[in-house]
Order: C-alpha cells, then sequence, then structure tokens
C-alpha cells in the first residue's frame, strides 16, 4: 500500500483547492480558462506528494469501477488512484475529460474533502473536562446521579426509566432483564429516610464511600428506628425525615447485603 505519511494538511489544501478552480472553470464559456484550470489540478497530480510511482493500474482500474471502495479509500490508498487519472491520459487522449465527465474524479474529490475534514476535527479536539460534583447545582446533582446509578445497575440487569411527576414517590423505575422484577426507587445523594415514603413500597437508592446501596426503604427505616432510634430525633418527630451524609460502622454492616 501506497504510505501518505508524508502527505501535509497544505497539500490536501492545495489540491481541493485547485479541484474547486476546475469545477467553477467547467462552467465557463472561454476554452483557454478551462485548460488552464485543469492542466493545473493534473499538474498537481503529476507531482509529489500525489504521484505514486509504484501504483498498480489493473488495481487502480478495479477499484475506480467500485463506488463503494472509492467511499471507503484511506488517504494512501487515494494516492495511486489519483495517479491512475492522471497518468491514463498519456495512454488514452481524452481519458482525464472523460473521468471528469463521469464524476469519478468528483467521487475523489469528495472523499478527499471528508478526509481533510476528520483531520482538522481531529486537530482541533479538545476532550472535555471532567466536572466536580461539588460544582453542580441540586438540578444537576440529581441528573448526575440518576446517570452514574443507572449505570451501575445495568450491570445487574436492570433497565432505568427517569420519572418526571415523582409517580408514587418514585423518581425513576428499574426493570430487571427477568421480566418479573420492577423496582420504584427514590433517588437520593445520602442515606436517609421519610415519612411521607413509608408503607409505599418503595426502594432508596444512594451513594457512599465509591459504592451505591439499593435498599428497600421501610427496611432501612425499621433498622434506624429499632438500632438507631431514630423515633426519637427531632428531625424525624417534627419534620419526619432523617438523613445520614456519613453513615455508622453499624449502618454500613446493615447495608452490606444491599451494596451495588
Amino acid at each position: 500500500m501506497a504510505d501518505a505519511t508524508h502527505v501535509a494538511d497544505a497539500d490536501i489544501d492545495a489540491l481541493l483547492s485547485a479541484w474547486r478552480t476546475l469545477e467553477a472553470a467547467r462552467h465557463e464559456a472561454d476554452p483557454q480558462t478551462k485548460q488552464a484550470a485543469q492542466a493545473a489540478f493534473f499538474g498537481l497530480l503529476a507531482q509529489p506528494p500525489w504521484s505514486d510511482p509504484g501504483y498498480d493500474p489493473d488495481s487502480a482500474i478495479r477499484d475506480m469501477e467500485d463506488p463503494r471502495r472509492i467511499e471507503d479509500a484511506t488517504l494512501a490508498e487515494l494516492r495511486p488512484l489519483l495517479t491512475w487519472c492522471e497518468r491514463g491520459e498519456r495512454f488514452h487522449e481524452g481519458h482525464q475529460a472523460a473521468l471528469l465527465e463521469d464524476g469519478r474524479i468528483a467521487a475523489l474529490m469528495l472523499r478527499l474533502s471528508t478526509i481533510a475534514a476528520i483531520r482538522m476535527q481531529a486537530r482541533g479536539h479538545v476532550p472535555p473536562a471532567t466536572v466536580a460534583y461539588e460544582a453542580l447545582n441540586s438540578r444537576q446533582r440529581e441528573n448526575h446521579n440518576f446517570q452514574k446509578a443507572s449505570a451501575v445497575l445495568a450491570d445487574y440487569g436492570f433497565v432505568t426509566l427517569r420519572l418526571s411527576d415523582d409517580w408514587q414517590g418514585a423518581d425513576f423505575i428499574a426493570q430487571h432483564i427477568d421480566g418479573h422484577t420492577f423496582l420504584r426507587v427514590q433517588l437520593k445523594s445520602r442515606m436517609g429516610v421519610a415519612r411521607k415514603y413509608r408503607h409505599r413500597g418503595l426502594w432508596l437508592c444512594f451513594p457512599h464511600g465509591g459504592h451505591w446501596y439499593l435498599c428497600p426503604h421501610d427496611a432501612l427505616l425499621e433498622y434506624l428506628l429499632e438500632q438507631r432510634g431514630i423515633g426519637r430525633t427531632a428531625s424525624w418527630a417534627e419534620g419526619g425525615l432523617y438523613t445520614q451524609a456519613a453513615p455508622g460502622r453499624s449502618d454500613l454492616e446493615f447495608l452490606a447485603s444491599y451494596r451495588l
């Protein structure tokens, strides 16, 4: 295969510019303008880096007859095809004019334009920067947590569906591939329970210490009432809420079987 590593962006730009000039000149009435533009274009093909001295004419002919080969051609594979387009005039007068008329050179230039655009895109690409969780607002954190939780749940055979209306207290639905397990999930940024979620069959999903937890809300509530005595706390007694950003050792022991 021909080596195209030495084809610079400037070489591609020059050839595409000559092609655009030729395309415009083909619609001009002045034959000298057409001839000059055609000579300039094919003159570039006769020089490095486009000229491929070791090209195989028979292989080039086969590839030029297959539009899919042209569409998929790499930069290295375009060089022998362009060389055939230029050199064929030495053996068959009118060869270049025929290729211009039947659109095959246009197809080669279209492919070269695509390659040029992709090369430019790659040069200008800047990888996205990570965003700190602390920099997100509350809505963005909720979206972030949903995407993170969904990715983890996918490893366990769940497909998630985000809910916009807090249906029956759930932020999202988790449907297992077994076709039977259907969980209504309340998404949290930390461990927490609420009186309003009691007796509703909800599951809690929250992160802690680099792991995600998925547990029944009421099971966690009963544990906290019995083992942590949250029923006597002001937050539960007055507000019907209890959250804990840093679960204790006994809490983590209870949650161990619910860790994903």
